[in-house]
Parts: C-alpha cells; structure tokens; sequence
C-alpha cells in the first residue's frame, strides 16, 4: 500500500508540474461541492470578499519563492472568491416571487429583455419587471425576470425591447415536486428568472410604447439573427430549416420530436445542441478563411476570438456556447503567448472562468458533457492510437484515408468513453452503436454548417446563388436526417440503462483511471485486489439483505391522480397516469422520469380506475416506451381520444387487458393482495354512462398488516354501497376521492375507513378549488393525517408488512 501511495504522489507531483491550473480547479471543484452540500456561507459581502481574494492572489504571485506562504493566500483566495459567487440567495423586498403565491389575476408592466423564441405551442420570453397591478391604477414598485409564454391565441407577438403590459397570474415555478422531475424552477433560476406568467388571449397584451435593453443587442445581433432565421425558412423545407436552425444558431424549439428522438437513441444528438463541435467547426472555418487570406497570426487570433463572442450573442449566450467559446478563447491565448502543448492546462482555465462566472454550471448536463468529452479525447486518444501501432492495425505512413478514417473513429470513441456515464445518468439509454454513427454524421453536419454559413454570406449579394447552395444543403440535411433514423432501426443500436447512479457514475471514473495507469504494476494489483472485494462485498450484501418493503409513491400530477406501488420483489403496479393536454403530458414528463430514475422498464400491472383524462392521459405515452404485462379496467368505454388512443396502443403492443368486477382479487406473488370492491352488478344494471365517477375501480390493497384504499373519483351517492364492507373497508392510508372534492367524503365513510393517513392527489391554484376546505377538516377532526402533492409533492410511504412510514 505504501508504494502504491508513492506512486500516486509521484504522478500527481508529476502533473502538477505540467499542469500548473490542475491545482486551483480541483479546489474549485471540491469548494463548490463543499458550499453546496453544507450550505455553509461567509457573513461578510460579496464585494469584500472579492477583495480580499484578488488581495490574497496578489500576496501569492509576489511571494511565489516561498512556497508556504504562496500557497496559503493561493488557496485563502479561491475560498474567498467561490464564496463571493455562492452569496446566499437574497430576494430583495420588491421582488416579483413576492406576489407569485397569490392565486390571483393581476397585470405587470415592464420590457421584453430576451429575444421571443417560437415554441410548437406558440412563443416564450423573458421579461424584466418594473410594477404590478392589483386594480386598475394602483400598481406597487417590484424587482425581477419572469419567464412569460404566449399560447396560440396570441397573434402579435412582441420584440426585444418592447414595453409592454401583461394580464395573468404570476407564479412560482415548480421545482423538483417528484423523484427525476425535471427541476424548472432550477433551470429558471441559472437563467435569472423567479416566477412564470403564461397569455392565451391577444387581449392580455397591452402595449406601453416603451423601449428598453441593450442597444448593440437590439441594433447589431438580433438583425443578423432574424435575417438568418427568414433565410432558412423561405430557402429551406420546415424540417430542413429547423435542423439548419438548431445547427447554427441553437434553436431546436421547432425541431420535430421524431428527429431528435432518432438522433438521441443513435448518439448523434450533440450535433442539434450548439457546443465545443459547433465552435470548433466555425473556429476552423475562420482559421482557414484568414489563412488563405494570409492575415498576420497575432491578427488572426484576436478576430477568431471576437467573431466566436459575436457568435455567442446570436446564440443568446446559451451556457453550452459561452463554455465553448471561453474554451476556445483560453486556447487562442495560450497560442499567442507560445503555449500550445498545454491543451488540458488552457481547458483547466476555462474550466476554472466558468465555475467563478457560473458555479451552478459545474451540476449542469452540458458542462460535464463538455469538459469529459474533451479530456477524454485529449488524454485517451494518444493512448488508444498507441495501442493501435503496438497491435499493428495502425502503421506509420499508412494509407492517409484509413489512417484518417480511424483517427475519427478513435475520437469518436474516446468522447463517448468518457461522456457514457453520463449519457446513462441523465437520458437513460446507452448507444451501442454511437461511434460508427458519429462516423457519418460530423461530418456531414460540418458540410451542413458549412454550407448553411455561405447560403447566409452569399444572399445579400446574389438570391439566387445562395438558393443554389440551399439546394445543394437540402439534400445533405436529408442524408444526415436519415442515418440516424436507420442506425435506430438497427437490432441493438441502443439499450436502455435506467440503473446509473452517482455513486456508479465515481465507480467508473475510478475504473477509468486505474485502466488508464494499469503499466504500473503496484497500482494494477491494487485495483485488482479492490475490485474483488467491491464485487464480493456487493454480491454478498444482496445475499444477506431481508428487508423487504412495499412503496408507494402518489406521484403530482396537477389536477390529475397517479401511484406507483413497488412490490417486496419489485413488481410495479401503476394506478392511473394524470392528465395530457395540448402543452403538457404528465406519463412523458412526469412518470416516465420517475420511473426511468428508479430503474424501472417493466410496468407489471397497470391500472385504469376509470376513462376520465385526467386519470388515464400518461397512459399512451408509457405504453410506447415501457414494457406493459397486463391492462386491468373498469370496463366503461367513453368518447375520449386519448382512451381510443390508449385502445389502440394496446392493441399494436398486443397487450392484455381485462375489467375488473367487484368481489375480483388480483394478487402478487410476494403477498400484495388488491380486493375490487366495486363497480358491482348494481351500478353496472343502471345507467353506468350517466356518472362514469361512480364507476371508478375501488381497491383496497393489503400487505402484512396494512390496507391502503383507492376511491378513485367516486361520490356521495355511491358511498351506500359499501355499507356491506364497513369492517373491510378499514385502512391506514386512503387515497381520498375526487381530488378532496365535497362530493368525494362523508362522515360515515371517514368512518368505516378510520384512515390515519389521507392523501389528496389535486393541482395548486386548479379552476375547481379542490380540495374542499370541509373535506381537509373532516379528515383532520377524525385524527387523520392530511397529505397533499399541490403542498408536498410526491408522498411515499413504506411498509414492510408490520410497521408503515412516510418517508417523504
């Protein structure tokens, strides 16, 4: 152990030497992580802190001779200065969030502050806010950007800069309210943003005459944007102009979900998300163009450099382009002052600018994708071209096409090497086939670039010229479109993988490292040694592990209901699936992440209580990307598109359906029973169709000593029914009926079911003010405990058969 230890302190002494920044962005990077895990934060302001660290960096560049002291202020002062860029979130006394949580309507005046961008379902900008309005004169002072979405009923849509006045209700975004949900209010705040405000109607726009924003923005970057975007739509068929769109300028918001699903599964996707790839093609076109126009290199390099920051503003300084570009940037600097072989050093530089300007950035998917796929490329490559020329596969002075050739698939592999886990971690799939397909499709997406850029140079002098290369582009689109829409059809292009976690995503990088230093013989036998061990501690671990629980997770899903109950032996049974409508699918944007984050790709009972949308919306949804053994429902078809559309999926996944009945009993292995108590012969002889509420499925599902009833959206008048089951009906945890409808409860039912714990499945603010206050009382007067996903979120509970928890 002792000279496995020497030898790592040698390489890392080693490294230090040639990697001069490896230093600052390790404590960068264990800083971040140490303010964000403790939330520990200085008293002092910003400002001194700021201060006090470029006083300290300038202590440890005079005193660089005397190690103890340079280090000391080196490490004192990016304490200081990460601490200064993770200030404790203040919200000032005027802001916007103040009068988020309202519920009511109101007007905001203030400016449009980012370029409006076309949605599929309308149009959503930014908004700096400067008053609001709860009558029609009185407005109060407030601070703050709000993210504001036009639905389709808005016709004229507003400018960069434009005053404007807006009518809606201003609320705070959701954060992560379920386990895998994307995390809006997060991504809202890295944009600057507090609060939401969504516009049907053109009536709630309402002109100020006022201009304001950047001038240079407005008057310089935004004409050529727009003059580009027009080019490529009247030039170009839709889909072709909304890759050429994505390409070049990052908006994919018009980009068909076909496409971008083809080019996710096949490992391609990174080319319709502007980064390093986009930057570095667009660098080496201007590094060419200056070349040849034998621009002096001192020159050549400061007007790259200045083009790439011109660039970043046309792509709206999106995180992915600003990291890039300040990459590319260090780069250039490192080879005007003569340090070319220091590429890793100058990506550390970058890395090191981003994390001060942006610390959140080190948690964001396009970061870490970045930085690893190009260490990953800088470090692996050499190494695996090595091991290529020891193999004999590659020789020197070669074939210069088959050397080139697998060049680019060495490349290729070591980005996807180093990028993999996170592939996994984050989109739930691993393409088997990505290497060979990236083959085909950078550089074909390097001649789209290409050719895309000259169409735009080319149309102010000639329409027609530039048509001509547009019609040359339209065909090369189509060829990259297509690849990997075939590469997906091919058997195994791609496999799921919804087990990475973070402690997986270390154990990779770990193995990753040990391969990569497997020459020296103490550290291989190390990592052997601890890679038995690991393998026998975990296989021996699940062995010897009893513990075997039921969860149940109530899933929110707005207005709508869905459960996920996990069996001891990891059964899954799903009860309902919330709502779709035209902007949102609760099955693809809510249960499906949950799902895929808790490994789950086989759904073994799934559940309809009945045909109502706001119970069975996520369903067609999960039936096209999950496993499904059996479809169990209440038998009552209704005039619904979305329950035709699951019939259908039903039928081309020839998945088995049956009604359930009451007095049926379905059972799982593992000693999960679920009792049908009802709809009965009585209710289906009546008129079934004239309350589909009433004809919900009521379930009481029992494990060990526990019982957990499922009401669906039954009312009052069907309550009598269940007088025959007053012992059975009893139960720790009821799903309560109806949203906590009035029509949902009554005394004598709280009263036969004696619940300790009553979960109401309902939406914040909804149009039906569900839950009843009466109801939340009548509950809270019988003992019970009131738990609702519009005030917590997801609720799960736990049971290993004799005691019952909420473990969140």
């Amino acid at each position: 152990m002792t000279r496995v230890l020497s030898i790592m302190i040698d390489i890392i002494r080693k490294n230090l030497l040639k990697l001069p920044a490896l230093k600052l962005a390790a404590l960068t990077v264990c800083l971040i992580f140490m303010f964000t895990g403790t939330g520990i934060r200085f008293p002092w302001s910003p400002v001194v802190s700021v201060s006090a660290g470029l006083l300290l960096a300038t202590t440890a560049y005079v005193f660089h001779r005397f190690s103890v002291i340079s280090n000391f202020s080196w490490f004192s002062a990016v304490v200081l200065m990460i601490s200064a860029r993770m200030a404790p979130d203040h919200t000032p006394e005027d802001s916007i969030v103040i009068y988020s949580e309202t519920g009511r309507e109101t007007a905001v005046t203030g400016y449009v502050c980012s370029d409006p961008l076309k949605t599929k379902k309308g149009h959503r900008f930014y908004f700096q806010t400067d008053s609001i309005y709860f009558t029609r004169h009185i407005g109060f002072p407030v601070s703050g950007k709000i993210a504001v979405r036009l639905g389709e009923g808005v016709s004229t849509i507003p400018e960069y800069g434009d005053g404007l006045k807006l009518y809606g209700m201003v609320s705070r975004p959701f954060s992560e309210r379920n386990p895998g949900e994307f995390d809006y209010a997060a991504y809202l705040k890295r944009e600057g943003a507090a609060a939401t405000l969504s516009i049907r109607l053109n009536d709630f726009v309402e002109y100020t005459g006022k201009r304001s924003g950047n001038r240079f923005y407005a008057g310089y970057v935004l004409p050529v944007k727009h003059y580009i975007l027009r080019l490529f739509r009247d030039l170009h068929s839709p889909e072709a102009a909304s890759i050429l769109s994505a390409l070049l300028l990052g908006v994919r918001s018009e980009l068909p979900d076909e496409i971008y699903e083809a080019f996710s599964m096949s490992g391609t996707v990174h080319v319709l998300s502007l980064s390093g790839l986009h930057v570095g093609f667009i660098l080496a076109l201007l590094w060419g163009l200056f070349s040849f126009l034998r621009v002096p290199f001192a020159w050549r390099a400061v007007m790259i450099a200045g083009a790439l920051w011109y660039y970043a503003a046309i792509a709206d300084f999106t995180p992915s382009v600003t990291r890039a570009v300040i990459m590319a940037t260090v780069v250039l600097a490192g080879e005007l002052i003569q340090r070319r072989r220091m590429i890793i050093n100058n990506l550390l530089i970058a890395m090191i600018l981003i994390l001060f300007i942006d610390p959140d950035a080190l948690f964001h998917i396009g970061f870490q994708l970045s930085f690893t796929a190009v260490i990953a490329i800088v470090w692996l490559y050499p190494k695996l071209e090595s091991y290529l020329l020891i193999a004999g596969i590659l020789k020197e002075g070669g074939n210069a096409l088959i050397r080139k050739t697998i060049a680019l698939l060495l490349v290729s592999f070591a980005a996807q090497i180093g990028t993999l886990p996170f592939t996994a971690y984050y989109f739930y799939c691993i393409p088997l086939l990505a290497v060979t397909a990236n083959i085909f499709v950078v550089p074909l997406a390097g001649l789209v670039m290409t050719l895309g850029f000259i169409t735009a140079a080319t149309a102010p002098l000639s329409l027609t010229l530039s048509g001509y290369y547009a019609a040359v582009n339209e065909r090369l689109i189509a060829l990259m479109t297509a690849i990997p829409q075939w590469f997906t059809q091919i058997p195994l292009a791609y496999t799921d993988f919804y087990r990475m976690s973070v402690p997986m995503l270390v154990v990779y990088f770990l193995i990753l490292a040990w391969l990569a230093l497997w020459k020296f013989r103490p550290i291989r036998m190390a990592g052997l040694y601890v890679l038995l061990i690991g393998v026998n501690a975990a296989v021996w671990y699940r062995a010897f592990d009893n513990e075997k629980y039921l969860t149940v997770t109530f899933l929110d899903v707005g207005q709508g209901d869905c459960a996920v109950v996990r069996t001891p032996e990891d059964r899954i049974i799903l009860i309902d699936a919330g709502d779709r409508n035209e902007t949102y699918d609760y099955g693809e944007s809510v249960i499906a992440p949950y799902l895929r984050k808790q490994g789950i790709s086989r759904i073994h009972y799934l559940i309809m209580t009945h045909p109502h949308d706001d119970h069975i919306g996520g369903i067609a949804y999960l039936a096209r990307h999950f496993d499904v053994d059996t479809v169990l429902h209440n038998g009552l078809p209704v005039r619904s598109g979305i329950f035709f559309e699951i019939l259908g999926e039903m039928r081309a996944q020839k998945t088995p359906h049956r009604p359930l009945r009451e007095g049926d009993a379905v059972s799982t292995s593992d000693g999960v029973h679920m009792f049908v108590l009802s709809p009965g012969a009585d209710y289906l002889e009546g008129k079934p169709y004239d309350n589909i509420n009433n004809g919900s499925l009521v379930i009481a599902m029992r494990y060990g000593r526990h019982q957990i009833l499922w009401m669906g959206d039954s009312e009052q008048n069907r309550f009598g029914h269940f007088n025959k089951y007053a012992y059975f009906m009893k139960s720790d945890v009821i799903r309560v009926s109806h949203h906590g409808a009035g029509n949902g409860t009554s005394p004598d039912l709280i009263r036969m079911v004696q619940p300790e714990t009553a979960v109401i499945s309902v939406g914040k603010f909804n149009r039906h003010n569900h839950p009843s206050a009466q109801v939340v009382q009548a509950y809270e007067m019988a003992g019970s405990e009131v738990l609702r996903t519009d005030e917590s979120g997801a609720i799960v509970l736990r049971s290993d058969g004799i005691t019952l928890q909420r473990i969140r």
